[in-house]
């Protein structure tokens, strides 16, 4: 019987693979807010829909979403989303298919978590990261939408990611709740008697870290089934199963989740981190290859040690096909001009960004026209960059791969040695 079931679940799938893309019902997005006229050094909100005309290009048959909301928009902003909406059609007939650059309007005032973190300035920790506007948030609650228009999957996008094959449609079939990439060890955040806690993570993560607040959280998932500190992520790349998560009432739960804490959360991918702990949430870890990391800083790679971390010294080699897509991390996003030199942290671990910046450039000017992209990115963003040497620091990774059994342990130190049962085993390369 065990058999029969995992050919009919390999039935199902191969069949699932067959037919997203033709059948089920796809919308990428992206979120931004809008406060003003936008031009050189100011290009967050034209980043936003670059980088959906960019998921155009690879993913034609999906349908592409901002999410923000219009009401707070400053001058200029509609204009600017119409010239895109206008450049997003004609990319479209051209590939054959008529498709619409959609607005979905999010209005913060009427949904209560977006209310409460707008109140909170969306912050959980005061350390140097700064506020995240409200609108960094849109995506986890944009299933609800999305399904009642019947769309099953939704996949969000950071402006900053890009990507260079179609190879994410494979995994959309495997997501029953959400997918994600794994990032950091659930032993980097879960309380332990035998590590004392990094400062940043143990802060940005209280509702984990913290004993008090952790019991709390698992309190609130009794009736759930429980609840497990998993593995943290980056949201640079998420898919939403959408009807299953509005039949979990997954918005409900991040609310639950934001009323434990009265600083809320710090971050998106903090609230996403902790929310699907719950042991009736699936997560399908996506391959790290779908969210490379151009820029770390040494100490991540070495200490925290998780998959992403793992996988980023692949981006030395450049584009190549173990890489699916990237994402301008710890450094100047691809559109800046700050992106032009070699090398700006003494602490990283990995710098590979200039490797990558030119293929987004190219998509910029080829996308755009010479006068729109020039009035929203400036000169300094649209040449390419000659100097495209990669940094690596090579005992980061040494020690991640071979000297730091435990993550998170050897950093910040042990009260004790913990017993045998609690090592993973050495991490092989």
């Amino acid at each position: 019987i065990g058999r029969m079931r995992q050919i009919l679940r390999r039935l199902l799938i191969f069949f699932q693979l067959l037919c997203v893309g033709k059948t089920l019902k796809v919308a990428v997005f992206s979120s931004s807010n809008c406060r003003g006229i936008y031009s050189d050094g100011n290009a967050q909100f034209p980043a936003t829909l670059v980088i959906l005309l960019h998921m155009q290009s690879i993913f034609p048959e999906w349908d592409g979403m901002l999410l923000s909301d219009a009401s707070r928009w400053g001058p200029n902003c509609q204009k600017v989303f119409t010239q895109f909406q206008e450049l997003y059609e004609n990319r479209s007939i051209i590939q054959g298919q008529k498709k619409n650059l959609t607005l979905l309007n999010i209005p913060v005032k009427s949904i209560q978590i977006l209310t409460r973190l707008q109140q909170t300035g969306g912050k959980e920790t005061d350390h140097s990261r700064g506020h995240w506007p409200v609108e960094a948030y849109m995506h986890l609650i944009a299933f609800k939408k999305l399904s009642a228009f019947g769309y099953d999957y939704g996949v969000y996008v950071d402006p900053d990611l890009f990507f260079f094959d179609r190879t994410l449609i494979e995994e959309i079939p495997h997501v029953q709740h959400i997918g994600c990439i794994s990032a950091i060890p659930p032993q980097c955040l879960e309380p332990s008697e035998y590590r004392t806690p990094n400062k940043d993570i143990h802060q940005e993560y209280r509702l984990i870290t913290e004993i008090s607040l952790l019991d709390q959280v698992r309190a609130a998932a009794i009736p759930f089934g429980g609840y497990t500190v998993r593995n943290g992520t980056n949201s640079g790349l998420v898919i939403y199963n959408n009807h299953a998560l509005a039949n979990i009432h997954f918005d409900d739960w991040l609310l639950t989740l934001f009323n434990i804490s009265p600083k809320g959360f710090y971050g998106d991918q903090t609230a996403l981190t902790v929310a699907y702990g719950r042991a009736d949430i699936h997560i399908h870890w996506l391959p790290p290859r779908f969210n490379v990391a151009l820029t770390f800083p040494r100490q991540y790679i070495g200490n925290i040690c998780g998959a992403d971390a793992k996988y980023s010294r692949h981006a030395v080699d450049g584009p190549s096909p173990g890489i699916s897509s990237v994402h301008f991390i710890w450094g100047p996003k691809p559109w800046s001009p700050l992106m032009k030199k070699p090398h700006r942290n003494p602490r990283v671990g990995i710098q590979a960004d200039l490797l990558f910046v030119n293929p987004y450039r190219k998509f910029l000017r080829e996308a755009l026209p010479e006068d729109m992209a020039l009035q929203y990115f400036g000169p300094g963003s649209l040449t390419d960059i000659n100097k495209t040497g990669a940094e690596i620091f090579k005992a980061a990774y040494h020690r991640c791969f071979t000297l730091n059994p435990h993550p998170c342990l050897q950093r910040y130190g042990s009260r004790k040695h913990p017993p045998p049962d609690t090592i993973s085993g050495v991490l092989h390369h």
